[in-house]
């Protein structure tokens, strides 16, 4: 009974005993979780791993021992869930971002506190500190912020310029280089050139206050303000002395394009800064939901020539300006390149646009078009001049021209739309679309009038009609060979144009 008694008491002290010890360690282990939280509140990733190194490390083996420290860390953990969705609650979350977002700033502007107070990191520095900030420089009439890198030549000059003249305006005006890159590299560029200055290094929240893309990259700032942005002057002593008198009109303002994206069309930014597109050409398959077309259209700077889903035949004789009986097409398969009607379908089509200067040679620029065509098409362009069979408008002997009464009158004295006689035989060469075997029609005539404009995709069919026309007018109709030049497609072995 006594033993008994005395292995409850041992046993009760011994409890006692575990539970102060297992009370003392979780309050250690507590605290720890409680300075690794605090020391993680920006970085969640801290707070779970410091939470797992302990809690996999010392809960999970002690709690294999004894159920009190199970409780516990099963306590600490669902402490930490709580903290956790705390942490991350949309409320909190959106305070943090709004705490770490930082707008940029415009000409005019008053330099925040918080940009005065910002420890940068410096090499090169007269007294040798590694750290300042803009605030230790507050009383400077004028503070020249220059982004610059080592590798950027028009940097350098400009820093050399400035450096001769820091000790000169030494009394009112603070140069201060600033560069993203390590302060190792930084320290031997300037020391390489004996530079006086000292530079910002390894630096990228100034970019976030005055954005930029190109170096060198000048921020000036005067009475607390952000006063003026530039590119580096060669006249830099000039500006200086512009900067310290207030004379912001003297400064030509650089305008970075922050919005510029490699995969964007170039054309693009240089219609924002009225840059002049020397030749611009794109070559598309056939675009949905647009009309077959063809425009030319003028802006300011250039002239737009759009070739909207049309055939490789036509964008071919759209560069060479000559009728599609001029052109020869020798491939396996013709088809794939004119237009079918009847297919209603656009493959085979294309959309080409071309955007030149104004002043651009048409010649040229449509030289070089061709050259791309056949680069895209896999196609070669020939020309040369061949016989063919051709109609031929001639004087008819002894024409009795005297039923033309006027130029807007008909041989048979009735009104009708009439066109002068070039114009009539460019019509009849003119077709919609290519096909073989297009007949060439050629005026070898003194007649100088105009006839009467007909329905000219009849009079094509119609030779028998035409002729008839043309007799009115004492004008005749034969077939015979002449020389013509001719183009003529073929493909390059080995090369498949595009569907």
């Amino acid at each position: 009974m006594n033993n008994n008694n005395n292995h409850k008491s041992i046993d009760a002290t011994l409890w006692e005993k575990q539970t102060s010890m297992y009370k003392e360690t979780f309050l250690i282990l507590l605290i720890k979780f409680l300075r690794l939280f605090y020391r993680a509140v920006e970085n969640i990733r801290i707070l779970h791993l410091g939470f797992l190194c302990f809690s996999l490390k010392s809960l999970f083996f002690k709690a294999t021992k004894n159920k009190v420290v199970l409780l516990y860390g099963l306590l600490c953990f669902m402490l930490f869930d709580l903290v956790v969705a705390q942490a991350q609650s949309p409320e909190n979350r959106g305070a943090a971002e709004g705490q770490n977002e930082i707008k940029a700033l415009e000409i005019g502007d008053t330099i925040p506190e918080q940009l005065w107070n910002l420890p940068l990191q410096v090499v090169n520095h007269p007294n040798g500190k590694d750290t300042i900030t803009l605030n230790d420089y507050r009383d400077k009439k004028l503070i020249i912020l220059d982004f610059w890198a080592t590798w950027c030549v028009p940097c350098i000059q400009s820093l050399q310029c400035l450096d001769s003249l820091a000790d000169k305006y030494a009394e009112d005006v603070l140069i201060l280089p600033i560069s993203d890159e390590v302060s190792d590299k930084v320290l031997e560029a300037m020391r390489s050139r004996s530079w006086q200055l000292q530079s910002v290094v390894e630096n990228t929240a100034f970019k976030a206050y005055f954005p930029f893309n190109v170096v060198p990259h000048q921020i000036w700032i005067r009475d607390n303000r952000f006063f003026a942005a530039s590119a580096a002057s060669k006249n830099v002593e000039e500006s200086i002395v512009h900067g310290l008198r207030g004379d912001a009109e003297k400064f030509k303002r650089k305008d970075d394009i922050l919005d510029y994206s490699p995969y964007a069309d170039l054309a693009i930014y240089a219609d924002r800064k009225k840059a002049d597109v020397l030749h611009s050409s794109i070559l598309t398959a056939a675009i949905d939901g647009l009309p077959g077309s063809t425009s030319r259209r003028k802006t300011e700077n250039s002239v737009i020539l759009n070739y909207i889903n049309t055939s490789i035949v036509s964008l071919y004789q759209e560069m060479l300006g000559v009728p599609f009986n001029r052109i020869d097409v020798m491939a396996h398969s013709v088809a794939k390149y004119v237009y079918d009607v009847e297919r209603q379908s656009l493959e085979g089509l294309f959309c080409l646009q071309l955007k030149v200067p104004l002043k651009a040679d048409m010649v040229n620029v449509k030289r070089r078009t061709l050259t791309e065509l056949n680069t895209s098409f896999g196609l070669k362009l020939d020309s040369q001049w061949v016989e063919r069979e051709c109609y031929i408008i001639f004087d008819l002997p002894k024409p009795n021209r005297d039923t033309v009464k006027s130029n807007n009158v008909a041989p048979n004295n009735t009104a009708v739309r009439s066109v002068a006689f070039p114009s009539f035989v460019s019509r009849l060469n003119y077709n919609h679309v290519w096909h073989p075997d297009l007949p060439i029609y050629r005026a070898e005539t003194t007649f100088e009038g105009r006839l009467a404009s007909g329905q000219f995709e009849q009079l094509q069919k119609d030779v028998d009609q035409l002729e008839k026309l043309l007799g009115k007018y004492g004008l005749g109709l034969k077939k015979e060979y002449r020389r013509v030049l001719i183009y003529t497609l073929s493909e390059v072995d080995g090369r498949v144009p595009p569907k």
